[in-house]
């Protein structure tokens, strides 16, 4: 019947069009970061996860009190960083980082994503997160 056959239309279009977003389901949001903040932190490296479809550098850093944290910092993805001189080796258990980050919008959840890091060596590599300016709104801002 001609209703049988536009239904088996519509449902194979809604299969299509669902198959073809699955993709942009599996990406996060970056709203959790404030592009508005940036803080200086300076700690130990305890793991670097070069891992699609973000790399992430888990740093031990001591507060004001001498209380320390872990952060886990977002770094962006393998494909970005090579771009901006990354290597998988970059990064050690045990070296000293400085690290500068648009902080976690929600302070309770020690983290953020990367702008730069300093290595041990004086060695600074710029990470995705340092692309994005932010402005108040009704302003724009550029690179």
């Amino acid at each position: 019947s001609k209703i049988s056959t536009w239904f088996k239309r519509i449902a194979y279009c809604a299969t299509c069009a669902v198959s073809l977003a699955e993709p942009t389901w599996a990406h996060h949001s970056t709203a959790s970061f404030d592009y508005l903040k940036q803080l200086t932190l300076t700690g130990t490296v305890m793991q670097f996860k070069w891992t699609n479809p973000h790399m992430y550098l888990e740093v031990m850093v001591a507060d004001d009190n001498g209380q320390t944290k872990t952060w886990n910092i977002e770094c962006g993805t393998p494909n970005l960083n090579v771009r901006h001189g990354w290597k998988k080796d970059d990064f050690t258990p045990g070296d000293k980082v400085t690290m500068v980050i648009h902080p976690n919008r929600d302070d309770a959840i020690p983290g953020g994503t990367l702008m730069s890091v300093t290595l041990p060596g004086g060695r600074v590599l710029q990470a995705p997160g340092g692309d994005i300016v932010s402005a108040e709104p009704g302003q724009l801002s550029s690179k």
